[in-house]
């Protein structure tokens, strides 16, 4: 009876704690990344050859907002590597604000375009 009750327990604890995460870093991580490629095919457009590399995700607290939403925060930590003409490779710590909500199992940016 005692391990049936244990049992059931580790289930129920299971199921809510699946029902309250939010994004993690790696899903912020993917969709902050996602946005860097955005940017650099749009300055290769504009002629320029820079090359933007996510390095690192720092503080990173996300909050529901609402029934779907979460709003997430941090800092980024970027590479940005040089251009056509220059060889000036530097790191920049960005902080950052978004908000997410998942869509079928998988985090996306609420303010973009998704079904």
């Amino acid at each position: 009876m005692q391990k049936k009750t244990i049992s059931a327990l580790t289930v129920v604890l299971l199921l809510l704690a699946g029902c309250s995460d939010g994004p993690g870093k790696k899903e912020v991580a993917t969709i902050y990344g996602n946005s860097l490629e955005k940017l650099q095919a749009l300055q290769s457009i504009a002629d320029k050859e820079l090359e933007l590399n996510l390095l690192s995700i720092d503080g990173l607290d996300c909050k529901k907002d609402g029934e779907i939403y979460y709003i997430c925060t941090g800092k980024a930590n970027v590479e940005i590597k040089g251009s056509k003409n220059q060889n000036n490779n530097k790191t920049l710590s960005k902080e950052f604000k978004m908000k997410l909500k998942n869509n079928n199992g998988n985090w996306v940016d609420a303010n973009s375009e998704w079904k």
